[in-house]
């Protein structure tokens, strides 16, 4: 599934393919809407695997003209057998840069919110697929990376979490 990067950029909010990737290569952008103000970072990546150790890592940096903003992202990952091929596991990890306009608007807090829960729903909608849910049975990632819901979703944990429950928790449950 790795080898295929339309698939992964797929799962990544905002995230959108400019041109046919290629094994080594992709160009995309990532469009970012935090209430009125809108970026998209156009940009490319490198896309590096080992198929000794199974893992790989795809690099990127991408600017958003407008805000004169800038971005680095990498993701890493490695694919792990589990114990009697049971099945696999993957280790992930993502890291990110921004700079520019965006970086100082935001508070720092808050763009660090922002982007662990852009890599949670990456994170969730890769475990769906690697599931083996069908397409139609996986959220489809959205077409922007909505910072404002994002932030209300952030306001909801965190006032659940003030409050001693999971908002997971059903309303109504003691």
């Amino acid at each position: 599934m790795f080898d295929d990067i339309a698939a992964v950029a797929a799962f990544l909010p905002g995230a959108s393919l400019t041109a046919p990737p290629n094994p080594q290569r992709v160009e995309g952008a990532v469009r970012v809407k935090v209430g009125p103000i809108a970026a998209t970072f156009l940009g490319v990546a490198r896309v590096e695997r080992n198929p000794v150790d199974m893992s790989g890592r795809i690099v990127g940096i991408g600017n958003d003209q407008r805000s004169r903003s800038s971005t680095q992202g990498e993701i890493r990952y490695r694919i792990i057998p589990i114990e009697g091929g049971a099945g696999t596991r993957v280790d992930l990890s993502i890291g990110y840069s921004l700079t520019g306009m965006l970086a100082q608007v935001g508070r720092q807090g808050l763009v660090r919110d922002l982007a662990a829960r852009l890599i949670s729903e990456f994170a969730n909608n890769l475990d769906r697929r690697l599931s083996g849910l069908s397409p139609s049975d996986a959220a489809a990632a959205p077409a922007d990376l909505n910072g404002l819901s994002l932030v209300f979703g952030l306001l909801r944990e965190r006032v659940a979490r003030w409050f001693g429950r999971s908002p997971a928790d059903k309303d109504g449950d003691a």
